[in-house]
């Protein structure tokens, strides 16, 4: 959750959207007007870690601003 540091994008910004979703963090879509899954992580050497299978999800853009919404992202998942 490091990346949050850095802020919300602007809130006029409204483009798609890529998340690496675990499959605890499957909540996070209803943030979005639209979600799909494109593929999902495999990091091509058999390692099995944390992220190995995960989802990888574009999503159109955000329900709310950035700024209403950020803080929810922030801490929830």
């Amino acid at each position: 959750m490091s990346y949050a540091d850095w802020g919300p994008p602007p809130d006029s910004a409204n483009g798609p959207v890529l998340l690496v979703r675990l499959a605890d963090a499957s909540a996070i879509e209803r943030h979005f007007t639209g979600c799909r899954t494109v593929t999902h992580v495999d990091n091509g050497h058999d390692v099995d870690n944390e992220e190995q299978g995960a989802a990888i999800v574009l999503c159109t853009g955000p329900a709310r601003t950035w700024s209403a919404l950020w803080p929810s992202l922030r801490h929830a998942y």
